[in-house]
């Protein structure tokens, strides 16, 4: 039943975001990343008065627990090195983890889908925001070029008043 549901809101919500989809002109594909900017630059905020450590740091290891009890949910542990705190405190060694809602189902062309997503690579530096261990934002540090660069975040949430 649960399967059922899902494949009906997936078919609602793709008859509703068909648009979406459609090819841009310049100044609307603007728009678009100005929106979607704007929205990181809000989860960015948010995150960044809820998390009780800041931190850029490289990636070394990345784990998925084993957990049959929660099948809905995937759990990854996360070791770091070259760990510069911006907020708070962190201890080297400290567990950390992110958690993967399985039953998330996103359909949609514009990439603003992605802000929230937390998938950590070993060798990558990041930005992360931490709540009692678990990782709730993250950004690159690198030669990417996401909506929002990990170094305008650092600037942004420093200008902010943390």
């Amino acid at each position: 039943m649960n399967k059922l549901k899902h494949i009906i809101s997936s078919f609602l919500l793709f008859s509703v975001s068909t648009n979406a989809c459609q090819i841009l002109s310049f100044e609307e594909e603007m728009e678009d990343y100005k929106e979607t900017k704007a929205l990181a630059i809000e989860h960015a905020q948010k995150a960044a008065r809820e998390a009780d450590t800041i931190l850029k740091a490289r990636v070394v290891n990345v784990t998925e627990r084993v957990n049959d009890e929660n099948r809905t949910t995937k759990y990854f542990d996360v070791e770091l090195d070259n760990v510069d705190v911006l907020k708070g405190a962190f201890l080297e060694g400290q567990r950390l983890f992110w958690k993967e809602n399985l039953e998330t189902i996103t359909i949609g062309c514009s990439q603003s889908i992605f802000i929230d997503a937390i998938d950590l690579m070993p060798s990558y530096p990041y930005l992360l925001y931490i709540k009692d261990g678990e990782i709730i934002r993250q950004n690159d540090i690198g030669p990417y070029f996401p909506t929002l660069t990990g170094e305008e975040e650092i600037e942004l949430i420093g200008v902010n008043g943390l």
